[in-house]
């Protein structure tokens, strides 16, 4: 019987190691002969020739002021319309086939970091929108203390990635496996991944 594919999910500040445990699953996944498709923050209509990330870098992720709440709710209407028509034309077909799809932040990332998006911090709201959108099997939202994440990029102030990380441990309360990262990348694959493979094992039986 073939295995069913699953949606696994990585959030976390940047600097958090988002890159570094993707490619650890990539690898995991090459050594199985597993197919996967990489997106980055969200399913796009339009198909990537790729499955790497994106090439553009981000250099100042909060530079651009907030919308204006009704240019805000134009794009929130927007990410809904199209997420789904995207889902069923990439994802869907994907995981039938037995592939998995990873997702660098996601949908989901709006609560945490909803300046990088030029949104506003409606928390409560955006909690119970993600509902309606497509689900990860898995979500990795990856902490640890601000100064160790600041040592290693600083791509935000210390003051807005200390919210963040108190953002983002918040959120692993409504979702999600909340995942040390002051460990090293080999330990926390090591701990982690080995239970995915497990349970797709399961989950196809």
């Amino acid at each position: 019987m073939r295995e069913k594919g699953r949606v696994i999910a990585f959030l976390g500040p940047d600097g958090s190691g988002k890159s570094t445990l993707i490619d650890g699953l990539k690898k995991e996944l090459d050594e199985r002969n597993i197919n996967y498709r990489y997106f980055h923050w969200r399913i796009p209509w339009k198909k990537r020739k790729s499955k790497s990330g994106p090439a553009n870098v981000v250099v100042d992720p909060h530079g651009k002021p907030i919308y204006p709440i009704t240019k805000a709710c134009i794009k929130l209407i927007w990410l809904f319309c199209m997420s789904w028509p995207a889902w069923f034309r990439h994802a869907r077909p994907a995981l039938n086939k037995g592939d998995w799809v990873i997702l660098d932040r996601g949908i989901w990332d709006i609560i945490p970091d909803n300046k990088r998006y030029r949104l506003p911090r409606w928390e409560k709201f955006y909690l119970f929108m993600v509902k309606l959108f497509p689900k990860a099997e898995t979500m990795y939202i990856l902490h640890c203390n601000a100064q160790i994440i600041y040592d290693r990029k600083q791509e935000v102030s210390f003051h807005e990635l200390q919210r963040q990380c108190q953002a983002y441990h918040d959120l692993s309360q409504h979702m999600g496996t909340l995942v040390d990262v002051s460990k090293s990348p080999e330990d926390i694959c090591n701990h982690h991944y080995p239970a995915l493979f497990s349970e797709q094992q399961d989950f196809s039986q």
